[in-house]
């Protein structure tokens, strides 16, 4: 007893009512968090492409030769090339897609985006990308090179 009052804890329904409240609670939490995180990484995926493919115009203008990106469908990753004579050559490694991100489809010829040197598009096209849940963005080239999302 502290000044007359009685000092009272919480009964084990109100402790075990609390435990569920809070559990139901982090549960919500968990799954909003991965239904945004997914969202989150398409839209990253998104920017990436779109600013690769504006690097692969100007590096064609810069290099006066051509550059391309393909995009090969159902993939996670997309590959640059510059053209060196008559064949591509690769610049370094795949670029990989956010985790859960993938290529659904591309329908440029050849499945790549190819800027010749005064920076126009050879091939143009629509490159569409899908996170886990079935949601798509598209990344649009048109055949001046100008680059967009959808």
């Amino acid at each position: 007893m502290l000044c007359g009052h009685r000092v009272r804890g919480f009964t084990l329904a109100e402790t075990l009512m609390l435990l569920v409240v809070a559990g139901f609670l982090v549960g919500l939490a968990s799954y909003s968090w991965a239904s945004a995180r997914q969202g989150l990484a398409l839209r990253t995926a998104t920017r990436q492409v779109m600013f690769d493919l504006m690097s692969a115009r100007l590096r064609a203008v810069a290099s006066n030769r051509n550059h391309r990106v393909i995009f090969p469908v159902g993939a996670a990753s997309y590959q640059r090339q510059w053209r060196n004579g008559s064949v591509y050559t690769d610049l370094g490694g795949p670029i990989p897609l956010p985790r859960g991100i993938e290529v659904a489809s591309c329908n440029a010829a050849g499945q790549a985006i190819t800027y010749r040197p005064r920076g126009n598009a050879a091939t143009f096209g629509t490159i569409v990308l899908r996170n886990q849940r079935g949601e798509e963005r598209q990344v649009v080239v048109d055949i001046a090179g100008r680059v967009r999302v959808q």
